[in-house]
């Protein structure tokens, strides 16, 4: 990623719903508010994960995705949109971005499919949803909350997810026991597990079975990424292909199988088996692939690119840790994907900041100084001989493949690598964390990754401090009209395109010295907005209190008798609760007799608060009632003790005459 091509993604612009990115889909939805945000949003991240291969399921990235789906559905019908529509929407995704991303218009006919599918089967669980939903809240009008069975049975039974019964269900004024929720869900989970255990003995019999029936499968992915093979067998039940010679890497020693596609349009999911033994392709589909086929096999070669990336980091990292922590930071494994690696070692206990600092500086070392990456086959004993470092965990025969990295690493490993250090790139930590007792895990990014997680984070401080910075004027401003003195000027806080530039410098020249300072740099600036407003925060709280009781004095003057009882009715505008119980209290010691009715308005709510002086309660007159007869008025409810009572509402418009009822019935 060039230099001017970072300055110009780090600068951005305030309002990413206002960029070309969304223009096309609100053009098509006429419309922009909330909703078709949501939509527009969506289908976006919807169309890029299932053109990178992504299909919706019930676990990891396909979970995220059916929510996506659902929830853009969702969204969609509060548009009054028609299902089918979010495949439509798909089409402009691709139709605009086709030219920097290619491989979207390739799997255009598979993206649309997937959604439509996905599509038709949640519209009947969702219209079901919604009826059942709609049956809770009115069985829970009074209590105002659904049942942690409710929700789960909504979910468990009838496909409706949780995540809409909590949106729903705030947006009506209903609570959610979540907690409750996620117990049901753990025991369901648990009998998932041992299900889940016998689905994988099951696919390991077939690996036995297949194995003995078919022996080797010729792994050519070493050196090539494609290759004209011969499909040997087909395991339909699976959506599983066997091939005579396979580019494709199963998944093993820590990294994911490789996906991509076999024939014009048949997608890999994953890879698994072994090298050396049987390797199988899980596909998405199977349409007109059939045994004794001669077939095109392509590795995706994006992600095999990151993935390679990824894993010679790990070794370069392993290599760093034991330099920084010592040999007893011994790797206890490793995950490592196109996007993102992990690293499990052992160590008895966290890393400090220096530590993680001199562990990236030196990888970033290593990779500037394009290191040759080798890879040789050899006997066992001999790797040994020369000092490889061989995994506990792992079983090896008697030829094993040899990773040397120069003078910096040596290791056992089957997995894909680079072919010298510098194709890398950049590497940077993203956490470091403890996994269990004496065991810690790193996670990072290497090559274009680590560079986009540079980026992004930047953009989502930027984002912090921008609306930290509005906050912040809208605190002062405040402030200052209520005769709190003039205003700090927040945008001396704002990045300035100078720095932007030299962090995408520094991330060129992989200077993690400089890139940290930076980022230490932004997040103070973020701590010290927090910090600033907070305390602004708290001077107009002070403000507003002190403000409401000298009102009281004002406010003094309204009294009026009401058949010889003193009565004092006033509506106030975005006074907190707090401040009008402290104005209530004064105007109760102020009259000495009386009954004190106070109205405000917060946002679209009504705050009701009642004082009835004690001579009045003995001669029958209750606070609480009148506060009922307020809110009931106001669409809400409320109570309290015969002397002092609170209530509240929804409807503002009808605060006159609530307030006109209460005193009627004096």
């Amino acid at each position: 990623m060039g230099l001017e091509r970072i300055t110009r993604v780090l600068q951005g612009v305030k309002d990413n719903f206002d960029t070309d990115i969304f223009t096309p889909v609100f053009d098509k939805l006429k419309i922009k508010n909330r909703s078709s945000k949501i939509v527009a949003d969506h289908i976006r991240a919807i169309t890029y994960l299932i053109g990178d291969s992504v299909i919706p399921s019930n676990e990891g990235r396909g979970y995220i995705l059916r929510r996506l789906i659902r929830r853009a559905i969702v969204h969609g019908k509060k548009l009054g949109l028609t299902i089918p529509f979010l495949s439509d929407l798909a089409s402009i995704i691709i139709e605009h971005n086709k030219a920097f991303h290619p491989e979207l218009a390739t799997h255009e006919k598979l993206i649309k499919n997937a959604i439509n599918s996905e599509e038709e089967a949640f519209s009947r669980n969702l219209d079901n949803g919604m009826k059942l939903l709609d049956g809770l809240f009115a069985k829970n009008a009074e209590s105002k909350t659904i049942l942690p069975e409710e929700a789960f049975k909504l979910h468990d039974t009838y496909g409706f997810p949780f995540e809409l019964t909590l949106e729903l269900a705030e947006e009506n004024g209903y609570l959610v026991d979540k907690n409750g929720f996620v117990e049901l869900m753990e025991k369901q989970r648990e009998k998932g597990r041992a299900q889940s255990a016998k689905g994988f003995e099951k696919l390991s019999q077939l690996k036995s079975l297949y194995e003995m029936s078919y022996g080797k499968s010729h792994f050519i992915g070493y050196e090539k990424l494609s290759s004209e093979s011969k499909i040997v067998a087909i395991i339909p039940e699976e959506n599983i292909v066997i091939l005579d010679k396979t580019p494709f890497y199963p998944e093993g020693g820590g990294q994911i199988g490789d996906t991509g596609l076999i024939g014009e349009s048949n997608l890999v999911l994953t890879t698994f088996g072994t090298i050396g033994g049987t390797i199988f392709h899980k596909l998405d589909k199977l349409d007109g692939l059939k045994e004794g086929d001669k077939v095109l096999a392509v590795v995706d070669l994006s992600k095999r690119k990151g993935t390679t990336a990824h894993h010679t980091t790990t070794h370069l990292l392993h290599a760093s840790l034991h330099r920084v922590l010592g040999d007893s930071a011994k790797q206890a494994g490793s995950f490592v994907a196109p996007d993102r690696f992990r690293f499990d070692f052992n160590f008895g206990r966290g890393m400090t900041v220096k530590e993680i600092e001199d562990v990236e500086r030196n990888v970033n070392s290593f990779i500037k100084q394009a290191v040759k990456v080798e890879k040789k086959e050899m006997s066992y004993d001999k790797a040994l001989t020369m000092g490889a470092v061989a995994l506990f965990s792992e079983k090896y025969g008697d030829n094993v493949r040899v990773i040397k990295i120069g003078d910096i690493s040596i290791e056992l490993c089957g997995g894909c690598h680079v072919n010298n250090t510098e194709e890398i790139g950049f590497f940077k930590v993203i956490k470091e964390e403890a996994l269990q007792s004496g065991v810690r895990r790193i996670e990072g990014v290497s090559g274009e990754q680590a560079k986009i997680y540079i980026l992004y984070k930047v953009q989502t401080i930027k984002k912090q401090i921008s609306e930290l910075m509005r906050q912040h004027r809208l605190l002062q401003a405040k402030k200052q009209l209520l005769g709190g003195g003039k205003f700090l000027e927040a945008d001396v806080f704002d990045l300035e395109e100078t720095e932007i530039k030299d962090l995408s410098r520094a991330v060129e020249d992989k200077d993690v010295d400089k890139i940290n300072k930076f980022l230490d740099h932004l997040n103070g600036r973020v701590e010290w907005l927090g910090e600033r407003s907070r305390s602004l925060q708290n001077e107009l709280v002070n403000i507003e209190a002190q403000n409401a009781v000298a009102m009281a004095d004002d406010i003094l003057n309204k009294v009026k008798s009401i058949k010889g009882v003193s009565v004092i009715a006033e509506k106030l505008n975005e006074m907190s609760l707090d401040h009008m119980r402290l104005m209530g209290d004064k105007l109760k010691y102020l009259m000495k007799s009386g009954i004190i009715i106070l109205a405000s308005t917060i946002g679209e709510k009504v705050l009701f608060l009642v004082i009835v002086s004690d001579d009045l309660v003995m001669q029958g007159y209750n606070a609480s009632t009148f506060a009922k007869l307020l809110s009931s008025i106001c669409g809400g409810g409320g109570g309290g003790k015969p002397n002092k009572a609170e209530s509240g509402g929804k409807f503002i418009e009808k605060i006159d005459e609530a307030i006109s009822k209460a005193l009627e019935s004096i």
